[in-house]
């Protein structure tokens, strides 16, 4: 593969394309982040909630933690659960508008079979990037850009969770330092996005969803024509 790109030139065009469509991008993200948000909260205030419940139900210290730690537990597989659905919606989202499709807020649903296998890839990644990361810092980097284009791959080409992993690690075969700059500009600006009253993030994460699909588009092409 080739990184057929330049990163300045890839952040104007996200850029355009995001003002083109921008009532449609904000709205969007502003739904993810309030889903996201909802889902979120009993593990925020997990510790709170177990306290809540030992103190009504007279219940021991003992209790009280492991009420609050199977709270955490399922917080954090249900908002895994639904950060994949609504990032196979954010990739079908992008990816239409990238091809010129007409998009709407209907696209960030997405059907069962498409979801089971996110999910499926989802799961694998993890534990393949926790893999990475037990074994040092740059393995762990690697294997993250590696798998990255697992859901796009699966949105755009319907493939299975295996399949996807292989072929988003072929995808990024010679340039995975390329797409690491990507990824880390990208990550940068949703950062920066939140520290600006958190109104930029609306703007940030779009812009940096537009640039992540711009590449995979580049390097899919890449790949079929090989």
């Amino acid at each position: 593969m080739q990184a057929n790109w330049d990163i300045g030139q890839l952040l104007q065009n996200s850029f355009e394309i995001f003002k083109q469509n921008m009532s449609l991008f904000i709205s969007v993200q502003v739904i993810i982040f309030v889903i996201s948000t909802l889902f979120s909260l009993p593990s925020t205030f997990a510790e709170v909630m177990a306290q809540f419940l030992g103190e009504f139900m007279e219940l021991d210290n003992n209790i009280i933690l492991i009420i609050s730690i199977l709270i955490n537990v399922v917080s954090s597989l249900v908002s895994l659960v639904v950060s994949t659905y609504l990032g196979l919606g954010s990739c079908q989202v992008f990816l239409k508008v990238l091809c010129s499709q007409p998009a709407s807020f209907s696209d960030l649903l997405v059907s069962f079979d498409l979801f089971a296998k996110g999910l499926g890839a989802i799961l694998i990644t993890t534990c393949a990037y926790l893999l990475g990361f037990m074994l040092c810092l740059i393995p762990g980097i690697i294997v993250t850009v590696g798998l990255v284009f697992s859901l796009p791959l699966i949105v755009d080409r319907n493939l299975g969770p295996i399949e996807a992993i292989k072929t988003s690690w072929a995808t990024t075969n010679g340039v995975k330092l390329q797409v690491f700059l990507v990824l880390l500009i990208a990550s940068l600006m949703c950062l920066a996005g939140m520290t600006a009253c958190c109104v930029g993030y609306f703007v940030a994460v779009p812009i940096a969803g537009l640039m992540f699909i711009s590449i995979y588009e580049k390097l899919s092409a890449q790949l079929s024509a090989s």
